[in-house]
């Protein structure tokens, strides 16, 4: 169905589309119905995906640190935690495809845990250290 005002045609997305021209998949959870225009979510994003819309898609990767288990870390859920909360913990993460990186975003309990926190980017020679912005317990490291 479109509505029009004056010139400008409005589309009326069907459930799990959105956009000027109902081009974007909502990717919301749990039933995938999201604000037909901005594709904001009512509650969460399915697991996978993230950003104000959940338009991000997690990008595959693999994740090391000693001999300690990183589910917590590669299952895609923000509610899972690091249960072993010492200081000065090393991840190492591996991208399984090579992509720019325009953001990577780290989730924790307390804001707390963010301070001190970097991530450093290796590509041959160049490295690239990257310190969160931090809104409440979500930090982004941009670029």
């Amino acid at each position: 169905m479109l509505n029009r005002i004056g010139d400008a045609k409005l589309a009326s997305c069907p459930p799990g589309w959105f956009g000027s021209n109902c081009q974007f998949k909502c990717h919301c959870a749990p039933s995938n119905l999201c604000n037909g225009d901005d594709g904001s979510c009512i509650s969460r994003c399915h697991p996978g995906w993230f950003g104000p819309a959940c338009q991000y898609a997690s990008m595959p990767f693999a994740a090391r640190s000693g001999s300690r288990s990183l589910e917590w870390l590669t299952d895609k859920d923000d509610v899972t935690c690091n249960t072993n909360r010492g200081n000065n913990q090393t991840l190492i993460i591996l991208l399984v495809t090579p992509i720019p990186l325009g953001r990577v975003r780290a989730v924790v309990s307390d804001s707390a845990y963010l301070n001190n926190s970097e991530i450093s980017h290796e590509r041959g020679h160049k490295s690239l250290i990257l310190n969160p912005t931090k809104k409440n317990a979500t930090a982004a490291f941009e670029k």
